[in-house]
């Protein structure tokens, strides 16, 4: 059995055998560098210690203990009591023998006896400082060093370490590095890239007099300085003297090689003796993610409409699975494959970013021949059905030539067939997909067996992949079809884009958000027929309002839960739905009581109308020497109009998946509570799908409390914070992208209803923020999200960060006819709630008028 392997010997791909540090000093030492001599005490031999100790089965009862038990101080005491227990142990005599024969091979004075378990310096976990180590030993005492550095392997803070990584801490084995001591002069750290990821063209080292161990355990601050990772130079100045300088350029330098030898920026441990150089450690620095050839900018523009808040873990795994049906569609329906299927989003510090670039080709996507080839008809009918018009296109003077009847025929044989395979089967497809979540929804999951959850949730995955297939193909037609309208209206119309998408696509759209309005606004008459209800609704008492609700208010206020209760302003599975939580309905119906006339999206469709009209005869009458483009464009937006109201009716159906899986999680819940893995209902949402899977599927053999405990304390951290618009791979752009274009008393960002009005701020961005809303206030938000849209009613104009032109939000705003802005970086700091401003929806100028 190999117990002990030489540094010099140790193979790559040996971390589960010799540990982390153990491995990473010996790819240091086959680059040729300067490491101590020593050997590596491998995991086998702990494992040794452990059995032929019979120490195997006392920890696995003290690691079953944490289940049993919440109470730290007698969780402590059972640790300490186990340690005492190791500690008392004497190494097996063939361990024994082969670390004296090794003593006697290679002459040793002092060394240090170091841990290096199997999790340290892991891809995704470093464990840094968790584990032992042991300095200045003399050969007699090595045995006790080593013993001692396992003991400490088991205490409460190892072991709870491990835990809140998710890591089973019976599978963390704890390897030792034995080396030569270096009585170091100097001796400090080196992180070839700043760790956050925030600066890549920066470095840090740290360094003090002597050892080591005072810097790395936080007992001395040392001396500190930052290098550019372009030129190697070294910034700052040093207070300490006699520092050498000129090896710490030389320790730069090496660094960077390193991390260019291994692929990974790295964090390295470092030791200078009478003006040598040791390396003593290398790891890769976690908080880094692997470099790419070009970092992926990384936006919150697509995500930050559905998901305006930072999401769960379990809504996030969810949320893969839903993207890799999406990117499967992508692949299916348009032969499109993705070069990394996984960079389609993301999430940083608990917020969703999606690639700004992923659908680019040939950059991300490749187009897969084979697929293509069911168009090639079409495309060859298209091509010489286009010869009867190359005259005309030739000659044209509107500016529709030759490139536009190529784009134009292109779309007719490639998008336009998908468009009609998704429109003809959409409506039957929506009613078969209810129907099952209707079906699945009535399943009580109370009286099924853990295996048979996990079947429950493979039927409830089948159903939501049915449902979600086309839901990137919607987004495709739409986006082509919106981005060819426009660039077509740009060509016959001196007008703002704002302003003709605007015409182009309102009081025609069979929109299922405002239907749900004008039924809140029918529910809110029949309120109103009860003066009390009314200034209950008023007064924002919503709990003493719903005990009041009898007769008819009821029964329309409970049919309205009934069919539109799965809506929820987060599409997180932990995000209550409206029907969980009837107050939010409430708090939206309150805007109704702020103004004697109703400002309603169904009061203007006749104008919107009208509008519609007069922008499309004038496009027609622009193209009407073009009869090729006039035809096309007819039937490009009536395209378009079919899949807004699909994707409106797609995004507010979605949701519905929500109550059935919510019902399946908390039944989990329960089970989980009950065996002391979680400790409350909420904890299920800070674990993953393949976690919860895992834990249903076989005996639990350490709790989950503490991973839950680190992952809430970082979501609320997120919570509290404005994430960044957007990213550079880790690197948020810079300051000046980051805020608000201000010119004097002017914000500029872009028109996306037209219109102009003045008055208040009023931020909104949860639903406590609902009840303090009132009439004319201007909508100011992150994102114009479609559960806000009541908020419309009252509102004089509406501000946000985020948001397209056709997306759900803004839809709605311009068939309220309310003036709106989108793209004002970092709008709920920019302004503030009671600031006057001026909003003009038409040329996208905020003007601050105090």
């Amino acid at each position: 059995m190999t117990y002990i392997i030489r540094l010099p010997a140790i193979p790559p791909a040996e971390h589960q055998l010799v540990g982390g540090k153990a491995a990473g000093c010996a790819k240091l030492f086959r680059m040729g560098l300067p490491v101590p001599n020593g050997f590596a005490l491998t995991t086998l031999a702990y494992n040794s210690f452990l059995g032929a100790n019979q120490l195997d089965r006392p920890l696995s009862k003290l690691i079953k203990g944490f289940l049993d038990s919440k109470d730290e101080i007698l969780l402590k005491s059972q640790c300490e009591e186990f340690q005492n227990q190791v500690r008392q142990q004497s190494l097996p005599v063939p361990i024994r023998n082969a670390i004296n024969k090794e003593f006697q091979t290679i002459s040793y004075s002092q060394v240090s006896v170091r841990s290096s378990a199997n999790v340290e310096d892991a891809g995704n976990t470093a464990f840094a400082g968790v584990y032992h180590s042991i300095l200045n030993v003399d050969h007699q005492d090595v045995e006790n060093a080593i013993v001692e550095c396992w003991a400490q392997a088991f205490s409460y803070e190892a072991l709870t370490h491990a835990m809140r990584n998710g890591i089973d801490p019976s599978q963390c084995r704890v390897a030792l590095l034995i080396q030569d001591m270096v009585e170091a002069d100097f001796a400090g750290v080196i992180f070839t890239e700043e760790p956050s990821g925030h600066k890549p063209d920066q470095g840090n080292l740290a360094f003090v007099k002597g050892l080591g161990d005072s810097l790395m355990d936080g007992s001395q601050d040392g001396y500190s300085a930052t290098f550019s990772r372009h030129n190697n130079i070294i910034d700052g100045q040093f207070e300490c003297k006699n520092v050498p300088l000129g090896l710490l350029q030389e320790l730069v330098n090496t660094a960077l090689q390193i991390e260019e030898e291994l692929g990974h920026p790295q964090d390295i441990e470092w030791a200078i003796k009478d003006k040598q150089l040791f390396f003593l450690q290398t790891r890769p620095i976690t908080t880094i993610e692997a470099k790419s050839k070009k970092p992926i900018c990384w936006t919150r523009e697509l995500s930050e409409e559905r998901f305006p808040g930072p999401i769960s873990p379990l809504g996030w795994s969810i949320m893969q699975d839903v993207l890799a049906t999406n990117v499967q569609t992508l692949g299916d329906r348009f032969g499109l494959v993705a070069k990394h299927s996984s960079d389609v989003a993301r999430t940083i510090d608990n917020y969703i970013y999606s690639n700004e670039q992923f659908f680019s080709i040939p950059g991300s996507m490749k187009v897969e021949i084979g697929k293509q080839l069911r168009y090639a008809p079409l495309y060859m009918k298209e091509f010489f059905g286009s010869f009867r018009y190359m005259r005309n296109a030739v000659t044209q003077s509107n500016g529709f030539g030759m490139q536009w009847l190529m784009l134009t025929r292109v779309f007719r044989a490639f998008i336009f067939p998908h468009a009609y395979e998704v429109l003809n089967a959409w409506d039957e497809h929506l009613v078969e997909v209810l129907n099952k979540l209707e079906v699945m929804g009535g399943i009580d999951p109370s009286d099924i067996s853990d295996q048979g959850m996990l079947g429950y949730k493979k039927m409830f995955d089948a159903i939501g992949d049915e449902y979600m297939e086309p839901d990137l193909a919607v987004f495709v037609v739409k986006s082509a079809c919106s981005w060819l309208i426009d660039k077509i209206g740009h060509e016959v119309a001196e007008v703002e884009a704002a302003e003709l998408i605007s015409d182009l696509t309102s009081g025609v759209i069979d929109n299922i958000t405002l239907r749900r309005n004008a039924e809140l606004e029918d529910i809110y008459h029949l309120f109103s027929a009860d003066e009390e209800l009314i200034e209950l609704l008023k007064d924002g008492e919503y709990d003493i309002l719903l005990e009041k609700l009898s007769g008819e208010p009821e029964k329309a206020f409970l049919d309205f839960v009934h069919r539109c209760g799965h809506v929820t302003a987060n599409w997180d599975v932990r995000e209550p739905t409206w029907g969980e939580n009837p107050q939010t309905i409430l708090a939206l119906m309150r805007s109704f009581t702020l103004s004697d006339t109703l400002n309603s999206a169904r009061n203007n469709t006749g104008e919107r109308l009208k509008q519609f009209e007069n922008a499309k005869l004038r496009v027609m009458n622009a193209l009407s020497t073009t009869p090729w483009m006039a035809d096309f464009f007819e039937e490009l937006l009536t395209l378009l109009h079919e899949f807004m109201r699909i994707d409106e009716e797609h995004n507010f159906h979605c949701s519905r998946m929500y109550i059935p899986l919510r019902k399946y999680f908390g039944n989990v819940a329960s089970r989980f509570i009950d065996r002391q893995l979680i400790e409350k209902e909420d904890d299920i949402y800070f674990l993953t799908l393949n976690e919860i899977e895992q834990l249903l599927d076989s005996t639990p053999d350490f709790p989950r409390r503490y991973l839950v405990n680190n992952r809430i304390a970082n979501f609320e951290r997120a919570e509290k914070v404005r994430p960044v618009d957007k990213y550079e791979g880790q690197k948020p752009l810079h300051e000046e992208n980051l805020v608000a274009v201000r010119e004097g008393n002017v914000l500029k960002g872009k028109g996306a209803s037209p219109g102009v009005f003045t008055g208040t701020v009023r931020v909104v961005e949860t639903p406590d923020d609902l009840s303090k809303f009132e009439k004319g206030d201007i909508l100011v938000t992150t994102s114009p999200k479609p559960a806000w849209t009541p908020l419309y009613s009252a509102a004089g104009a509406l501000v946000a960060a985020t948001g397209s032109l056709l997306s759900h939000g803004l839809i709605s705003a311009r068939e309220y006819r309310l003036p709106a802005v989108i793209g004002i970086a970092d709008v709920i700091n920019e302004l503030k709630n009671g600031q006057k401003i001026t909003v003009n929806g038409s040329t996208g100028v905020i003007t601050l008028e105090d």
